[in-house]
């Protein structure tokens, strides 16, 4: 059964994955759009909102090198205990 997902865009971790694209794009000097797949737990935070992640698990559709100094910090208000 198929039903539309919206993906939690509006999340901390969710616009700084959006920065970093943005910043690959401008180093890259990208043309054209580039395919990218992510795995692991962006993907996860992106359907759910809820799990947080220290890194990015992505494919991409074409061949890139990948700047080793490009980074990017999401930070959101301090989390309360589960109680």
């Amino acid at each position: 059964m198929h039903q539309d997902q919206t993906f939690k865009l509006g999340t901390a971790l969710a616009r700084g994955l959006r920065e970093l694209f943005e910043r690959l794009e401008d180093r890259l000097q990208l043309k054209s759009p580039l395919q990218v797949y992510l795995a692991g737990g962006m993907a996860v935070h992106l359907y759910t909102g809820k799990r947080v992640t220290g890194d990015v698990d992505a494919e991409f559709g074409g061949r890139v090198l990948l700047p080793s100094d490009l980074v990017m910090r999401a930070r959101s208000r301090r989390v309360q205990p589960r109680r």
